[in-house]
């Protein structure tokens, strides 16, 4: 296992411990975090209304299919990275990447796009 995903793996299994005790909801506001340097308000209304929208099509996703878009694009982790830090198969993960992303466009109307 390579020391990215091994790593991953031990936060992942923090992170599971942490909410089985806690029982809170994973806070997804780091995601629509902006950069400090946009030059236009418009363009940065923009955006903020489109990451509160990735965020609430992510929180419809169970947390399996939200774990798996986060480390496949936030984490900018292969398919068979995410596999070993979740711990399934290759093909596996990429079938709850499709379906996620396929729910997700459905939430947002982005059917046809």
């Amino acid at each position: 296992m390579n020391f990215r995903a091994w790593l991953y793996r031990i936060a992942h299994n923090i992170m599971v411990d942490h909410h089985r005790t806690k029982k809170m909801e994973i806070s997804l506001n780091a995601i629509a975090d902006q950069s400090a340097a946009m030059p236009d308000l418009l363009e940065r209304s923009v955006n903020n209304e489109k990451s509160n929208q990735i965020k609430d099509a992510l929180n419809h996703l169970d947390d399996i299919s939200r774990q798996v878009v986060m480390l496949r694009f936030f984490a900018e982790m292969d398919h068979k990275e995410t596999a070993k830090v979740l711990e399934m198969s290759e093909s596996n993960v990429r079938v709850i990447q499709f379906r996620a992303l396929k729910k997700m466009k459905g939430f947002l109307g982005t059917e046809n796009e």
